[in-house]
């Protein structure tokens, strides 16, 4: 791999932050595309903002439905928003998401918190690809039409946690590149001339993107973490170090797993796990739906993250755990069956094909979502099935060279980065589609900033392989062959 200089990182952000700023000011400008305060009752992650807004640390940590570090991060930002001083006395719950200006500066806030996110994600697409190629200019070019794409301008809108999990992923995937190769300095050089305290520091904050993922989304269970961590480039520390260090952050990954097991019988980070695998049974459970749910237990002006964190749910989650399970026993073909249509078409959209748009998304028709129901689409330059076909062929083979390069790849820092990069993203995906049974797309923006990078790599790589894009040698013409006789000296030519 090539040495990626922390003063070029510096030069990529100093760069791509006004093309991001640029952007973001023009969509907002120009078309009202903006974070809309009426999806914040709607987001089933999300407790109510007033009573986030209260007390962002408590309101967030008795929440049982999700990990709580996303809304602790959004009650911060209500509260130094105000939402919780805009309810009227008496006026129960929910009233903290209709505070108008309150909810709206909460959006921004978040909003700019996400742009940060883009940032870091395409920062780590610059990296990845500088390490990767010898050309400077595919680095620049894979990192700064990043932001300018349609998915993370559409998810820098909502008020979730996408930006921000595929922002920690980022850090996960920067941390196993530092680890892979080693620092750029440090007390005491390795084998290559990478540093150890550069390559122990890389793997800690692989770690600690690990752990924070497990306190911020469900799926990254604490035995999901624990495989993973066991993937990443070893440094070069003693035994003893690494042993503490992964036990520490599987320890840290493991406590809201740990609370919900002490309080509801589910360790799990969530309590929605049961009701998530029942969608992905052959044979949904009797009453094990989201929306049935929504149904027997929804209020109007009651938030929909209070209906989803009714004292009830874990019980039923439970249940219906054990009744899914009982069912993919019962039909496995039928099962791995579904998962893999649901694989095959998930893969056939883009990231940001998501349910819902931001305010006036619908300005920029050639952005809006290509949905199942066949509401919106690309524009009509291409066919459907090409354009689904196109994408599916595009995705699965940014996933089939992540896996090739894990155990392919001549150099091993290239190995040991690859092979850790496939494991988070066989281990994400198996979770994804194994338990739980819609939005993978939108899931898969967490891994978006592994298979953008990967799509130029790619390109490189065909490129090469044809002999009349590849550039003529330095000295020579493209026509020109080697002389009589060998190289000077009676030495063999190389091939």
């Amino acid at each position: 791999m090539h040495p990626v200089d922390p003063r070029a990182l510096l030069r990529f952000l100093a760069a791509a932050a006004p093309v991001l700023l640029i952007s973001r000011a023009a969509l907002r400008l120009g078309f009202g595309i903006r974070p809309d305060p009426e999806h914040l009752p709607a987001l089933w992650q999300l407790r109510d903002l007033g009573l986030l807004a209260e007390a962002p640390l408590g309101a967030a940590w008795a929440m049982h439905s999700q990990p709580p570090l996303w809304n602790m991060i959004v009650g911060a930002a209500a509260r130094a928003c105000g939402a919780a001083t805009g309810m009227g006395p008496g006026t129960g719950p929910g009233t903290g998401l209709e505070t108008g200006a309150a909810a709206a500066c909460t959006g921004d806030s978040v909003l700019a918190l996400n742009m940060a996110c883009t940032l870091v994600a395409a920062t780590t697409v610059f990296a990845l690809c500088r390490a990767l190629s010898p050309r400077p200019g595919l680095a620049w070019a894979a990192g700064l039409s990043f932001p300018l794409t349609a998915a993370p301008a559409m998810y820098e809108q909502f008020v979730f946690y996408t930006c921000f999990s595929a922002a920690l992923f980022s850090l996960f995937l920067l941390g196993a590149l530092i680890a892979a190769r080693g620092g750029a300095a440090g007390p005491r050089s390795t084998g290559d001339g990478a540093s150890d305290a550069g390559a122990t520091g890389g793997w800690a904050v692989s770690l600690g993107a690990l752990a924070a993922l497990a306190w911020t989304w469900s799926l990254f269970h604490p035995a999901a973490v624990l495989v993973i961590a066991l993937f990443l480039p070893r440094p070069a520390c003693r035994p003893a170090l690494r042993r503490v260090g992964l036990a520490l952050a599987v320890t840290l990954a493991a406590i809201p797993s740990a609370k919900t097991l002490a309080l509801h019988g589910l360790f799990s980070g969530g309590s929605w796990a049961g009701l998530n695998l029942a969608q992905a049974a052959p044979a949904a459970p009797p009453e094990c739906g989201f929306l049935h749910w929504l149904d027997a237990h929804g209020q109007p002006g009651i938030a929909m993250g209070e209906t989803f964190n009714h004292p009830a749910l874990p019980a039923l989650s439970r249940r219906c755990a054990a009744d899914a399970a009982a069912e993919i026993l019962s039909d496995p073909a039928g099962y791995l069956g579904a998962r893999a249509a649901r694989l095959r078409e998930t893969l056939s959209r883009r990231p940001g094909d998501y349910f819902f748009a931001p305010a006036n998304w619908e300005a920029l028709p050639a952005l809006s979502p290509d949905l199942p129901r066949g509401a919106g689409g690309p524009p009509g330059l291409v066919p459907r099935g090409a354009y689904r076909a196109s994408l599916l062929a595009l995705n699965l083979a940014a996933i089939l060279f992540v896996l090739h390069r894990a155990f392919a790849a001549k150099e091993g820092a290239e190995r040991r980065l690859f092979l850790a990069a496939a494991a988070f993203g066989l281990v994400f995906l198996s979770i994804a589609y194994g338990a739980n049974g819609a939005e993978q797309h939108r899931m898969r923006y967490t891994i978006h900033p592994l298979l953008w990078p990967c799509w130029f790599l790619l390109a490189e790589r065909v490129s090469a392989a044809i002999p009349r894009l590849r550039p003529p040698p330095r000295g020579g013409s493209r026509g020109a062959g080697p002389r009589r006789g060998g190289a000077p000296g009676g030495e063999k030519r190389r091939e």
